[in-house]
């Protein structure tokens, strides 16, 4: 009885000291955030939570007519915000990110031992024929880091895919900004449209009045014809494009949207742009690759303690039945310790080790290489937005002078007669053109602002975009 207990005791020990490897998960870090509400400005404090669960998906991915654009603005915020909540790519990210988690779970079994029962029938060596119902444990106990290196590179594996979750989320909130800075430029492109087309009518009307008295030829008539004929054609051509832009948002947004709901607080966009300074360990894509560096150590420190043996205890009990157990005895106890190493793998080992070792140079250029790409695409985008300003501050002059010279050219043309109907029709259609550059660079403006904060990696702090799986 006494060496019965002492052989449970020993598989006992085997099976409960692993368990105080592991403590407590690290708590989350905190720090200043960009934080937009309205005023934008460093402060301490949580990010909004979002739901990434699949049961938030199937409940709330339901395209309806009820929310933004009937009820109130649809600013970026807004659309930020209903997009990341809503849109499917996210969850599908998100699902593969706890999928990777489960992977450091595996990876920390092998600290733990392997226990196994069995059972077989047949000649039992010396014991003769019969039944043998086993009980195995074997527990590691050095391995020259083999668990230890696996449990990293499944935890730098996590993080690389948490890294991708958040480029998934930088990028949806990305694109649902986009749409709705598009709805809004060519909403105000229809309206510039318009203007023009009512502006060209008139004109017509003038023509026409002024041919039946005699005043002017039919040709004048002709040609305010057939400007109003070309206007209205692209009066149709900006609606189509407001509305695929319109069904673009809506599918980002996942609801109906109203182009007249839509607003796009510039003076907070700005605001939140000029308080960034860009960082180059920030970007999603530099941190990613930081974590893939990360991941390829960790494999190649896997890979070199493969090459080396594994020391393990094992032990275990048998239970014989039949003539086997008459000749046995009650119970056979076993406790060893063991070796195990592979003497000969077809230099399989030594391979693995050199492509770990290339798979780790790669993951270094890579990060150099987002590194530069990243600073790259920021100057570029400070360049661009610092021409758009001054490129509307010129648009904006043309348009006062031009809409000065239509009054002279239309009070010319009705009191003097030293103007023709030409004249007028171009300058209703040179003050369209200055609408429309200056709709556009102002657009143009706001999209390279959005780039900015995605290209700086700090979408997040200025949309408040977090969640529990990030």
């Amino acid at each position: 009885m006494f060496l019965n207990k002492l052989h449970w005791g020993a598989l006992a020990w085997l099976a409960f000291t692993p368990l105080v490897v592991f403590g407590a998960e690290p708590e989350g870090k905190g720090g200043k955030r960009l934080l937009c509400q309205p005023e934008c400005g460093w402060q301490d404090t949580p990010r909004k939570k979002l739901d990434l669960s699949v049961d938030h998906l199937t409940r709330d991915w339901q395209p309806s007519d009820a929310g933004a654009g009937q009820g109130g603005a649809l600013d970026l915020w807004h659309a930020v915000s209903l997009a990341v909540q809503t849109y499917p790519s996210i969850r599908d990210a998100a699902a593969q990110l706890g999928q990777q988690r489960e992977a450091i779970n595996v990876a920390r079994a092998g600290y733990l031992p392997t226990i196994q029962t069995g059972l077989n029938t047949g000649k039992q060596g010396a014991y003769g024929s019969g039944q043998n119902l086993s009980l195995s444990a074997s527990q590691m106990v050095y391995d020259f880091g083999k668990v230890a290196n696996a449990v990293k590179g499944a935890e730098a594996g996590v993080q690389v895919q948490r890294f991708q979750l958040m480029s998934e989320v930088d990028e949806v909130a990305r694109q649902s900004a986009q749409a709705l800075i598009e709805v809004a430029r060519y909403r105000a492109l229809r309206d510039s449209a318009r203007t023009l087309v009512d502006g060209l009518q008139r004109l017509r009307q003038l023509a026409r009045q002024r041919a039946s008295e005699g005043a002017s030829t039919q040709a004048d008539l002709i040609q305010a014809q057939s400007r109003v004929e070309a206007a209205e054609a692209s009066l149709l051509a900006v609606e189509t494009q407001l509305r695929q832009q319109k069904s673009k948002l809506r599918t980002m947004i996942g609801r109906e949207v109203s182009e007249a709901a839509v607003d796009v607080p510039a003076g907070r966009l700005q605001q939140a742009v000029r308080l960034i300074e860009p960082n180059p360990r920030m970007p999603v894509g530099v941190r990613m690759a930081v974590a893939e560096r990360e991941e390829a150590e960790a494999q190649l420190s896997l890979a070199r303690s493969n090459t080396r043996p594994t020391f393990t205890v094992d032990g275990g009990v048998n239970k014989y039945f039949g003539n086997a157990g008459d000749m046995a005895g009650e119970r056979v106890y076993t406790l060893t310790l063991g070796v195990k190493h592979d003497l000969f793998a077809g230099g399989a080992p030594s391979a693995r080790v050199r492509g770990a070792g290339q798979a780790l140079r790669a993951a270094e250029e890579r990060l150099h290489t987002r590194q530069l790409e990243a600073r790259d695409q920021w100057v570029a985008l400070q360049e661009q937005m610092g021409g758009l300003d001054e490129r509307l501050r010129v648009l904006a002059d043309r348009q006062k002078s031009i809409v000065d010279t239509q009054r002279l050219y239309r009070e010319q043309y009705l009191s003097l007669g030293t103007r023709t109907l030409l004249d007028l029709l171009n300058a209703e259609q040179e003050i369209y053109q200055a609408q429309s550059d200056s709709v556009n660079a102002r657009h143009d403006l706001w999209s390279a602002q959005v780039a900015f904060i995605n290209a700086t990696g700090r979408m997040h702090d200025v949309f408040q975009l977090e969640s529990d799986s990030l």
